[in-house]
């Protein structure tokens, strides 16, 4: 009797180490994916159990902004942003009857990787747990050494489907506008005020939007580039452009200010729009409603730039190099 108890014990104290262990390993996993968003100072829990699965919860120092939630593994491999994950055996088994199994090397760890329809058209990348206990769509699998791993497979298996369907969003996430409305050419990009490669891109871009030959959308967000990020998206929203430098006092106006005057001194990378903390309810819904699709969808570096290429088919690219300005330019569709 008392040898059974005295066993019972030792393997409960065991499970609730690991128990404890699997917690922390997904808290850690937690903090460091969404502490390069925000400042110093957020707040994360992880709780209950779906599978391997823990949920989580973010709380971010900054009053605007909503708190995150999700899904992270136990083990801290990888968390889910945005996804649905579906745990009823009959539609995982009606969901993966239409599916075209991907090849191993795609997986993440547990979760094998399908190609399936997405709800409007168009592809997706679908995740299966290997015992069929859930299935992920929609958002995006974080894999906690290698980035997003849904954007990745999206890029490499359903370049055009996936560009499509990010071109099909731009109502939603498109901010304001700088340049011509009628202008021949169009882009769309997410940027965050203390980028210097969004910094260059803007500046090569610059010429034909002063032209008239081009108009881009700037979609702002926070990589926590500067603590003051998310103040400087509200000013730029809210258009606080500084007065005396003959700049108009709209959103278009304070991001030019904000690019045309960043500090480009190595080290002090700096956007020079100063940063309010009193931002109006139209600049938080902005940004955040940016904020969230890129987390969302790209979780990557910026800038996002999407369009639509000579042949009219949507494009998207993440990143800028350099001096690819007018090459860039050439390949923009005319309307």
């Amino acid at each position: 009797m008392k040898l059974t108890f005295l066993k019972s014990f030792i393997l409960s104290a065991l499970l609730l180490s690991s128990s404890s262990l699997f917690s922390e390993l997904a808290l850690q996993t937690v903090l460091q994916a969404w502490g390069g968003y925000y400042p110093t100072g957020i707040s994360a829990k992880v709780y209950g159990n779906l599978a391997n699965l823990q949920y989580y919860e973010v709380t971010s120092p900054n009053p605007n902004v909503p708190k995150e939630k999700g899904y992270v593994d136990q083990s801290g491999l990888y968390l889910l942003f945005g996804c649905t994950v579906i745990t009823s055996p009959s539609e995982i088994q009606a969901i993966k009857n239409g599916l075209t199994r991907l090849n191993p090397a795609f997986d993440e760890y547990n979760l094998q990787a399908y190609v399936g329809p997405r709800e409007g058209g168009g592809q997706q990348i679908i995740f299966i747990d290997s015992n069929d206990q859930y299935a992920v769509a929609g958002g995006s699998v974080i894999d906690s050494m290698n980035g997003n791993t849904t954007l990745n497979i999206s890029m490499a298996v359903i370049p055009q489907a996936w560009s499509n369907f990010l071109y099909s969003q731009h109502k939603k996430f498109a901010g304001f506008r700088l340049g011509k409305k009628d202008a021949p050419r169009t882009v769309y990009v997410f940027g965050e005020p203390n980028c210097p490669i969004c910094n260059g891109f803007y500046l090569e871009m610059k010429p034909y939007v002063d032209a008239g030959q081009l108009v881009m959308y700037w979609s702002l967000i926070s990589f926590n580039l500067q603590a003051t990020s998310f103040e400087q998206c509200y000013a730029i929203l809210d258009g606080k452009t500084p007065r005396g430098f003959g700049y108009p006092r709209n959103p278009a106006g304070a991001f030019s200010y904000n690019e045309d005057f960043y500090s480009t001194v190595v080290g002090l990378e700096l956007g020079a729009i100063p940063g309010i903390s009193n931002p109006s309810p139209a600049a938080v819904s902005l940004q955040n409603r940016a904020q969230q699709f890129f987390m969302t969808y790209f979780n990557s570096s910026v800038p996002v730039i999407i369009y639509l290429n000579t042949a009219g088919e949507a494009s998207n690219q993440v990143g800028w190099s350099s001096g690819m300005g007018l090459t860039f330019f050439n390949t923009l569709y005319v309307k």
